[in-house]
């Protein structure tokens, strides 16, 4: 009896933390987290991936990385998914080595890692003008045959930008085009910053010639870019 209501306590807490994850209630899950502390109530894998994933909605990566730490020593089973939102963590607060740590791990303890965990990782790297990480990444990425997203090529040309590599920059996004994958406008952005860095101007003319070609709709930060591109050339 009394081990019926402890797992029925554990199943309503779950369910609870997870409705909270999915409506951006991170607050509440971690408020939920102390209660089960004080009951005495035991997480499980569902409860702490529920967990996990709230504290990447609310960028506590630290609290995320406590209780991945509570799960490896609980040795309870860890998946992708619970690889992936911790990984997003890191990434939305700028902690690249972290994000690759657990990429690694992932690798080296064979598990199938996706789309999501790359492109969190190259976003975390990308941000941090990581550029050499960017480009391992995307190396590991095309020898697992993982075909690469709008998202991946954006990041992995916005890490180029911020590194100062502009021609790798723009090598990323000939093959984007070769690949017949659609830019963004964050990718337009990204190459338009590099252009204006490296006195380009005549591409980032190019570029935006390409953008009026494209459904894509230019602000007021690209015309910048743009016209400081060909100011500086």
């Amino acid at each position: 009896m009394a081990q019926r209501y402890v797992e029925s306590n554990m199943i309503t807490f779950s369910s609870v933390i997870s409705a909270c994850g999915k409506d951006g209630e991170w607050q509440k899950a971690l408020q939920l987290l102390a209660v089960m502390r004080q009951n005495e109530v035991e997480c499980n894998n569902v409860t702490l991936s529920a967990l996990i994933s709230c504290c990447e909605k609310g960028s506590r990566w630290e609290k995320a990385v406590q209780l991945f730490g509570e799960m490896t020593r609980k040795s309870l089973e860890s998946d992708v998914f619970i690889f992936n939102a911790t990984i997003s963590a890191f990434a939305k607060v700028g902690e690249w080595e972290q994000a690759l740590h657990f990429v690694n791990a992932m690798v080296q303890g064979k598990m199938q890692s996706d789309m999501v965990t790359f492109n969190a990782a190259l976003n975390a790297c990308g941000k941090h003008g990581q550029w050499e990480k960017v480009l391992q990444l995307l190396s590991v990425m095309a020898h697992s045959k993982m075909e690469s997203s709008t998202t991946t090529v954006s990041s992995a040309i916005s890490g180029c930008d911020q590194g100062g590599e502009w021609e790798r920059a723009l090598q990323l996004f000939k093959d984007m085009v070769q690949e017949t994958i659609e830019p963004s406008m964050i990718t337009f952005n990204s190459l338009i910053s590099t252009c204006e860095k490296s006195g380009e101007w005549e591409k980032s003319l190019q570029l935006l010639n390409m953008i009026s070609q494209s459904s894509l709709e230019c602000g007021t930060i690209t015309f910048n870019a743009a016209i400081s591109a060909c100011e500086k050339g």
